[in-house]
């Protein structure tokens, strides 16, 4: 009875980190002026297969978000 406890327990707890992760994988776009201000540098990421130059936004509050706009 115990174990089913903690393998419950433990299951619930990775359903719910992972949940976590996931939704932190893919943060929300910001703009150049935000990513500034938030303490961050805009630096090149990528270039599209439509030559679309994206950036991203490095350090500060809004590490890793893709730059919009």
């Amino acid at each position: 009875m115990m174990r089913r406890a903690i393998v419950a327990a433990a299951l619930a707890a990775v359903s719910v980190l992972g949940t976590t992760t996931a939704a932190q994988a893919r943060p929300a776009d910001v703009d150049w002026d935000t990513c500034e201000a938030g303490g961050g540098t805009v630096a090149f990421s990528d270039l599209t297969e439509d030559w679309d130059v994206l950036f991203v936004c490095e350090g500060g509050t809004h590490d890793g978000q893709t730059i919009s706009g």
